[in-house]
């Protein structure tokens, strides 16, 4: 699909709730890195909470890039960035 330009790295783990090791593998350092969350109503694994809460602890901001919905308006992947 991107050709290889893109290598996604999946940090959601599989659990209902994020394990410990959660934190460790999301790459806030890297300004150009950017976060795929599913909407509500889209997701197994919710951690968009889980999210806010790491990029709050280490002193960064989330902004939310795009948001990308089905036709009915619900919102199906919104993409964030960390400043």
């Amino acid at each position: 699909m991107t050709a290889g330009r893109v290598r996604p790295l999946e940090v959601f783990g599989y659990t209902a709730e994020p394990d410990p090791g959660f934190a460790a593998r999301l790459p806030l350092a890297t300004a150009e890195q950017r976060y795929l969350f599913h909407g509500d109503d889209y997701t197994a694994f919710p951690r968009l909470a889980a999210f806010e809460q790491v990029a709050a602890q280490a002193g960064k901001n989330i902004k939310l890039e795009r948001t990308f919905y089905e036709r009915s308006g619900t919102p199906v992947f919104m993409v964030y960035s960390v400043e």
